[in-house]
């Protein structure tokens, strides 16, 4: 400490010098009201550091708490990334399906027309046999006609044959009849 007069400490207090030095009242009471200053300073000094305490420990927690949001925004960040995965395999997939649909409504057509196609065809064909079997079935019974015309007229040819022969054979048993009449004596 420099002892360089009244000013040494405060340049704006100022002591009267009296005999032998500076007034003791006047030093006692500056002294006192320097105390009371100090008093308060370190009060405020006190306070000041338990609020710096308090902002430590604030400050602590805000940092454990950007911590713990910092590892949740890690967190979020991860689960938005998966769920941005997921959302892109999803539309992946969905564009999949609409393809693998469009793709099996092309077929369902296909298979619709070529079954369309298969039963006209089918119609066709069966059509096709059916006029060919009536066709048969007319030449058969055309034939059959002709056939039983034929056996009518052989039956016919026969019967007159045969009422012919009957007719002669009459004929002959008459006439033979007359000529063993004619052999036989008169009684």
């Amino acid at each position: 400490m420099s002892t360089n007069g009244p000013n040494a400490r405060n340049p704006d207090t100022k002591f009267r010098v009296v005999f032998r030095g500076y007034s003791r009242e006047e030093v006692d009471e500056f002294l006192s009201q320097v105390n009371k200053q100090l008093d308060q300073m370190r009060t405020e000094l006190a306070e000041l550091r338990e609020l710096r305490n308090q902002f430590d420990i604030e400050k602590q927690n805000l940092s454990e708490e950007v911590k713990k949001l910092k590892e949740e925004l890690e967190s979020t960040r991860a689960e938005l990334a998966k769920a941005y995965a997921t959302e892109r395999e999803l539309r992946e997939g969905n564009a999949r399906l609409k393809q693998e649909a469009a793709d099996t409504d092309e077929i369902l057509r296909a298979a619709h027309k070529a079954a369309e196609e298969m039963k006209l065809a089918a119609r066709k064909e069966s059509e096709q046999i059916l006029k060919e079997a009536d066709e048969r079935v007319r030449a058969m019974m055309e034939e059959s006609r002709k056939r039983l015309d034929a056996l009518r007229m052989d039956y016919e040819r026969a019967r007159r044959h045969f009422e012919e022969f009957l007719t002669i054979a009459k004929s002959l048993a008459q006439s033979f009849l007359r000529k063993i009449e004619d052999l036989e004596p008169n009684p």
